[in-house]
């Protein structure tokens, strides 16, 4: 293993806590810790996202908000800058409040961060159903 991945590892679980209290908006995240977040996950910011970087995290500038996850073969954790989170689902559309969203791919190293993100989502107190 890599020092890191090793470093990488050890970081997941603090960016998750970051992510999290930014989705419940009780600290949102600003522009220079973005930053750090998409250097941490090795990131690619790029409009092609999952298409042209499959199972890595990318950061997707829009002009509107709007997502698609077609042709994309696995689950997405979307996050945006006003702290509105997704969980995306392969072939479905989805529109953010943000022009940049922010993807944790459900695969590989980010399973872990992903379901922890997808259980504040789904069960967290913002989003209780």
């Amino acid at each position: 293993m890599k020092l890191h991945d090793i470093l990488l590892e050890s970081t997941l679980p603090k960016i998750g806590d970051v992510l999290i209290q930014h989705i419940n908006r009780s600290a949102l995240i600003p522009d220079p810790i973005w930053d750090v977040i998409i250097n941490l996950t090795g990131a690619v910011t790029d409009p092609m996202g999952q298409w042209k970087h499959p199972g890595k995290c990318t950061m997707i500038p829009t002009t509107d908000g709007s997502i698609t996850m077609k042709n994309v073969p696995y689950p997405v954790v979307g996050i945006d800058e006003t702290g509105h989170a997704e969980y995306m689902q392969p072939e479905n559309d989805y529109s953010y409040p943000g022009k940049n969203i922010f993807e944790i791919p459900h695969t590989g190293q980010f399973q872990t961060l992903a379901l922890q993100l997808k259980n504040e989502i789904e069960n967290g107190s913002r989003y209780q159903k």
